[in-house]
């Protein structure tokens, strides 16, 4: 028996979205697919989610795009994009969990910085 996910949804400033399962490490997958970031020439164009006072940002290539310890946003092995600390559990340290509401939005700039 399959479960009823909930659908990210666009709407004016990004994709509205939550957290649909915490994996063995503590990332929390959300139901927002790579294929609804907004593209810049072929690839993800830069996104950030403000989480419980976090300006978290990516998607990034790897974990190890950023300082241990920092949290970052990447596209998990489901296609879908992941909320995650890199050497860290996102789902102690940032807080949160499964029906977690989330909203992306598109960065206009081209800085990746993870923010705070």
């Amino acid at each position: 028996m399959r479960l009823h996910q909930p659908r990210a949804l666009p709407v004016h400033d990004g994709i509205d979205g939550e957290v649909i399962h915490v994996d063995h490490f503590g990332n929390l997958v959300t139901n927002i697919p790579a294929a609804m970031l907004p593209e810049n020439h072929g690839t993800p164009s830069i996104v950030e989610v403000d989480w419980l006072g976090n300006r978290i940002r990516g998607p990034y290539p790897s974990y190890d795009s950023v300082p241990e310890g920092a949290p970052l946003i990447v596209i998990g092995s489901t296609g879908r994009v992941e909320i995650s600390v890199n050497r860290g559990r996102a789902d102690s340290i940032l807080g949160g969990g499964v029906g977690s509401r989330v909203r992306l939005r598109r960065v206009p700039s081209p800085d990746r910085d993870h923010g705070t």
